[in-house]
């Protein structure tokens, strides 16, 4: 059931971040943004690859869930194209909910179900009294250089 979620959280974040680079109607920001999240996804899918692999999935199901992913982005684009086309004021105002939208269901996954995991797993391995904050310092510090 983690799989499911895991896979339609990266899914729809990837839908929405492609809507936020095609509603850009500047083309220099729209390249500006297209490099920052295809290095984004460069992680991402790097990581939810190595998530599925590890949970025992064919390799049919992999290429499917990895294929479902990689089209997100595309769908996305193409929606924020036909959005940009037809411009109104309700799109004006929906766009920053959009941005929000990315950055929020990343920021969800990520809290909610990717650190609970790991922070376990760690706590197994070492046995330092001050791994857990070291996490939280080093947690903190992505979000901030990242923001």
């Amino acid at each position: 059931f983690l799989f499911f979620r895991l896979l339609v959280a990266f899914s729809v974040h990837s839908i929405i971040e492609g809507l936020v680079i095609g509603v850009q109607p500047v083309p220099a920001k729209m390249l500006l943004l297209l490099g920052a999240i295809s290095s984004h996804k460069l992680v991402v899918s790097f990581c939810l690859g190595a998530e599925l692999a590890s949970d025992g999935r064919s390799f049919f199901s992999l290429s499917q869930s990895m294929l479902l992913y990689s089209l997100g982005s595309s769908l996305g684009i193409i929606l924020g194209i036909l959005i940009e086309k037809w411009r109104t004021t309700a799109t004006d105002t929906s766009i920053p909910v959009l941005q929000a939208l990315a950055a929020g269901s990343l920021l969800y996954v990520t809290v909610s179900e990717v650190l609970p995991r790991e922070r376990s797993r760690w706590e197994h391995q070492t046995i330092h009294p001050l791994a857990g904050l070291a996490q939280f310092i080093f947690f903190t510090l992505g979000f901030s250089v990242i923001s």
